[in-house]
């Protein structure tokens, strides 16, 4: 990376969650616009009604069963089953009970009962054989959402309009019970950058410093090779958050839901928890002045949007923490 290109991007990314400084949110702003804030079983009857056609005779009923009858060859039919007499020697349609063929009892997995199978020996025949079914497969649980405390990054200090990063650290940390405030993290950051100016955003390099300072590993940051930023994928984060670990997030600011409108163009950073059963992330956003940024959700579609246009052009940069 040129010297040139260096500056740039430490000037640029060190703007993000920076507001001007002539004019701070006040508080309605700040938890406003601008807060930078069937299965169905049926039972079928033991018996189903078929059409049966039978020949009328003088000794025959028609259920089948031969009687000695005195009625002469003319006479007709009388029984229960026909509604209308016929003739001998007519058709006759009548709708008989017919046993269905028995069922088989379901096989269960898992069970004392044996399942079907097959192999092709070396001539290429068949071979059939019965082994006992296999257990069912487990059905994977649900990710938990990991638990952070919440922290907001308007807390009245000089440094409440810029300090998204460290705030999204002090959070992120605590869901791996390492309590630090985000001043104390604000500070370690201001070594790494050699600024204390509370105008200035942080970058990604001085919250992995501050976060090693205070014992915790730092994954994902960087590429195996090369130089930059890693670039995430959806099914990265997932793995990571899988394993416990909370994960920190670098989006445009107007990406995330609701601040479409918003007049503040640059880049937040917000903390990954997990994901629920309808896919959604579930993450915490420091730019509220309460509660209401704890435990918000985004669909894949906005997060992925919101990760991939940063105003500094990081591309789905993120860094996972754990112990």
């Amino acid at each position: 990376m040129s010297t040139r290109f260096s500056l740039r991007l430490r000037r640029a990314v060190a703007r993000v969650c920076l507001l001007s400084p002539v004019r701070r949110l006040t508080p309605g702003l700040r938890a406003g616009a601008l807060a930078l804030t069937l299965s169905v079983v049926a039972t079928g009857p033991a018996f189903a009604a078929q059409g049966v056609t039978s020949r009328g005779s003088p000794a025959t009923t028609p259920t089948g069963v031969v009687e000695k009858s005195q009625s002469s060859a003319s006479a007709t039919i009388s029984h229960p089953l026909v509604t209308n007499p016929v003739g001998a020697g007519s058709a006759l349609a009548v709708s008989v009970p017919v046993p269905t063929a028995p069922q088989p009892a379901p096989v269960v997995a898992g069970s004392s009962a044996l399942c079907p199978s097959f192999a092709i020996d070396a001539s290429g025949n068949t071979v059939r054989s019965v082994a006992p079914c296999p257990p069912p497969a487990p059905t994977p649980p649900t990710p938990a959402i990991l638990s952070a405390p919440y922290h907001s990054q308007f807390d009245g200090s000089a440094y409440a309009q810029t300090n998204c990063g460290p705030t999204a650290l002090s959070m992120a940390l605590g869901a791996l019970k390492i309590g630090v405030d985000q001043l104390t993290l604000r500070g370690l950051a201001n070594v790494q950058m050699g600024t204390s100016n509370p105008n200035s955003g942080t970058t990604w390099d001085a919250l992995a410093y501050a976060a090693q300072a205070k014992g915790a590993t730092v994954g994902g940051l960087y590429p195996s090779q090369g130089k930059g930023y890693r670039s995430w994928s959806i099914d990265d984060l997932k793995s990571e958050l899988s394993q416990g670990h909370p994960v920190l997030l670098l989006v445009r600011y107007r990406g995330l839901p609701g601040n479409a409108q918003s007049p503040f163009t640059s880049d937040h950073f917000i903390v990954a928890l997990g994901f629920d059963p309808s896919g959604n992330l579930v993450y915490d956003d420091p730019a509220f002045s309460s509660g209401a940024g704890a435990s918000r959700t985004m669909n894949q579609a906005t997060l992925t949007n919101a990760w991939s246009k940063t105003s500094e052009g990081l591309v789905q940069t993120a860094m996972a923490l754990s112990t």
